[in-house]
C-alpha cells in the first residue's frame, strides 16, 4: 500500500517560483511517498497551490491503482472539481425571449422612438428613423422576390445603409450575406456564385467589380425607388 503525504511550503524567497520535491520512505504500514510543494507566495496563493495538490494527488492515485495505463488517459481533476466544471459552471441555460432579432428592435422603436440608435461618423439615425428605413427596404425587397430562405448579398462599405440593409433583410424574411468591397473581384465573384445569392443591396460605385447581374440603378434612383413603399411594416 502506497501513503502519499503533500506538504505545502510558502516563501518569498523560494529558489523557482514552483519546485515539487518527492521522496520514497518505508514504514510499519507500507511504503509511503512525501512530497513537497515550494512555491513562490509573490505569484501564487495558497488556494491555487491547495488545488494543484488536488489534482496531483489524483494523478499519482490514478498511476499507482492502474500503473499498465497510458498516462495521457489518467484523471487531473478531482470528482468534486470535475463536478464543478462540468455542471455547476456550464449550467448556463437562459429564458431567452422566442423572437427574431428584427422584432426585438421593433419593441425598442416603441420603447424610445427618439432616443439615437445608430452613428456613423458625422451621421446618426433614431430608433424611428433606422425602423422606417428598413421597412421601406423590407417592401422594396419583397417587390423585388425576397422571402423567406432567400439568400441576400449586403455588398457597402461601411455606412448607416449597411444596417438598414441588414434589418431590412430580416424584416423581409430573407438572410444577410456581406460582400466585403476590399475583397479581391475574383473572391468576390466566386462568393456570389457559389452562394447563389438572389439580389444585392448595393453602392453602384463598387458594382464593376462583379460580374453579376444588378439593378442598374443610380443611388439616388436606388433610394429614391426604395423610398415610395411603405415605412410601416
Amino acid at each position: 500500500m502506497v501513503f502519499i503525504l503533500f506538504l505545502k511550503i510558502a516563501t518569498a524567497g523560494a529558489t523557482f517560483d514552483l519546485t515539487l520535491s518527492m521522496q520514497e520512505k518505508d514504514s510499519a504500514s507500507g511504503t509511503e511517498l512525501i512530497g513537497a510543494f515550494e512555491y513562490n507566495a509573490n505569484l501564487f496563493n495558497a488556494d491555487t497551490i491547495a488545488r494543484m495538490v488536488e489534482s496531483f494527488h489524483t494523478l499519482i492515485e490514478a498511476v499507482v491503482a492502474n500503473p499498465q495505463e497510458r498516462i495521457r488517459t489518467f484523471p487531473l481533476l478531482t470528482a468534486s472539481q470535475e463536478h464543478q466544471l462540468l455542471v455547476e459552471w456550464n449550467h448556463t441555460e437562459t429564458d431567452y425571449p422566442q423572437k427574431s432579432i428584427h422584432q426585438l428592435f421593433e419593441e425598442q422603436v416603441e420603447k424610445t422612438p427618439d432616443a439615437v440608435a445608430l452613428v456613423f461618423e458625422d451621421q446618426q439615425l433614431t430608433y424611428q428613423q433606422l425602423n422606417s428605413q428598413a421597412n421601406k427596404l423590407a417592401h422594396y425587397l419583397q417587390f423585388l422576390g425576397v422571402e423567406p430562405e432567400i439568400l441576400v448579398g449586403v455588398y457597402l462599405e461601411r455606412s448607416l445603409e449597411m444596417i438598414v440593409g441588414y434589418l431590412g433583410i430580416f424584416k423581409a424574411g430573407g438572410a444577410y450575406m456581406p460582400l466585403d468591397p476590399n475583397y479581391p473581384p475574383e473572391r468576390l465573384n466566386y462568393m456570389v456564385a457559389d452562394s447563389q445569392i438572389y439580389n444585392h443591396h448595393f453602392d453602384l460605385a463598387l458594382v464593376p467589380l462583379i460580374k453579376t447581374t444588378l439593378l442598374r440603378l443610380t443611388p439616388e434612383e436606388h433610394w429614391l425607388t426604395i423610398n415610395i413603399h411603405s415605412a410601416s411594416l
